[in-house]
């Protein structure tokens, strides 16, 4: 049977607020943010991020294309071969 006793407030972690980046890509397309591998499917895929700059790489159609976001918490941000625009509520 579970404890009845709580757990002090001091040892409960809280997640930290992300952004997500949301990927519409051409079938065959590849994506890295801060140099780890997006898996996609079909294109499309989505990945959380810490708040803060990261790092976007796109190799679509053999071309490679780098691109700097400023991610803010609980914001989307679609990424499309050509550019990241935040998504609006």
């Amino acid at each position: 049977m579970p404890s009845a006793v709580p757990v002090p407030l001091g040892d409960q972690t809280v997640p930290y607020a992300s952004g997500l980046l949301l990927f519409k890509l051409p079938t065959d397309a590849e994506a890295a943010v801060d140099g780890v591998p997006i898996g996609l499917s079909d294109g499309l895929g989505i990945h959380a991020v810490a708040p803060g700059r990261h790092r976007v790489v796109l190799r679509v159609s053999g071309k490679e294309n780098e691109h700097t976001v400023t991610v803010t918490p609980h914001r989307i941000f679609t990424v499309t071969p050509t550019t990241i625009l935040p998504t609006e509520p």
